[in-house]
């Protein structure tokens, strides 16, 4: 069997390169585009490095005009996100600095069942042994008892009803800001840019303008779920995304407002700055994407009033 076209199993993850797939305990992830390209890559060769320039030539061809570190970076991150895998504790892809990455787990080559085997499966009676059919029900009870008495916020958010809110109120939640400096020493400066920017948008006008609690949001902290799901679990109608990246004594913050029930853009803005006191970095930083989402939204009135007595 052609490693490139086959099934392949490490860990608890099984790839189908053919079907482009890749499952976990037999649930299909969403991994697609550059990240699912990357994992291919470097799983033709595991154990073996794969440069940098190998990568971007795969990629991106030499006519595309990409900003390449960024989004090999950025895809390197999403890959590992799917995979519950760090740079700090690689069980799957292993960084060398300067140089490339490394698949370093285990694989095994799942061979395809003979149609013998189709058929000896086709024959098995579709209902199974009573011991069978108790066990699994057991299972399945007390999986879901887990879940509800965890009372995580994976259970909370799906089987509680989401609080009401006042009429003619806008909700907005503002994501976790994403760390793509490829340092994880710097998660704090992105963390204290989201919570700047959820204290400057709540004190805007609580009335009008109501802004999900950092508690609640941070939950979604590197998460795979779709901003749709997201705006129905939080119960919001707009979305504040961004990320943020460092060089030396320099940053770059990007900020996206987003409409959950279509996902169109409606700001989209780009702040590059130096770097000197940080506090007062984040605080202008935040007070910048403030204003602008002020006169995106509509700027009532008493919005723009409570904006300028709070600077």
């Amino acid at each position: 069997m052609s490693v490139e076209t086959g099934r392949l199993r490490f860990g608890v993850y099984e790839l189908n390169l053919a079907a482009r797939e890749l499952c976990k305990h037999g649930i299909r992830l969403k991994l697609r585009g550059q990240p699912f390209e990357i994992l291919a890559i470097l799983l033709e060769k595991p154990g073996e490095i794969v440069t940098r320039e190998v990568m971007q030539k795969r990629l991106w061809p030499a006519d595309t005009f990409v900003d390449f570190e960024h989004s090999l970076n950025s895809a390197i991150k999403k890959l590992r996100q799917a995979l519950g895998d760090s740079p700090e504790n690689s069980r799957y892809i292993e960084t060398i600095p300067r140089v490339g990455y490394r698949f370093v787990a285990p694989i095994q080559v799942i061979q395809e069942a003979s149609s013998q085997t189709d058929t000896t499966k086709r024959e098995i009676p579709a209902s199974p042994p009573a011991s069978s059919m108790s066990r699994w029900t057991i299972v399945l009870i007390l999986s879901l008892a887990a879940i509800i008495l965890a009372g995580g916020s994976w259970g909370v958010r799906r089987f509680w009803p989401r609080p009401a809110v006042p009429s003619g109120r806008i909700m907005l939640a503002v994501l976790p800001f994403e760390n793509l400096t490829g340092d994880a020493g710097q998660e704090y400066f992105s963390d204290g840019l989201t919570e700047e920017m959820i204290a400057q948008l709540g004190r805007l006008d609580p009335e009008r303008l109501g802004v999900i609690a950092r508690t609640s949001v941070m939950h979604y902290k590197n998460t795979q779920e779709q901003l749709e799901q997201i705006g129905h679990e939080l119960g919001v109608q707009y979305v504040l995304e961004g990320s943020v990246r460092r060089d030396s004594d320099k940053v770059r913050i990007n900020a996206q407002l987003i409409q959950v029930k279509d996902q169109t853009h409606l700001l989209a803005r780009q702040y590059d700055r130096e770097v000197s006191s940080l506090l007062a970095l984040q605080g202008g930083i935040a007070q910048e994407i403030a204003d602008e989402i002020q006169l995106t939204l509509g700027g009532h009135k008493r919005i723009a009033d409570c904006a300028r007595d709070c600077r």
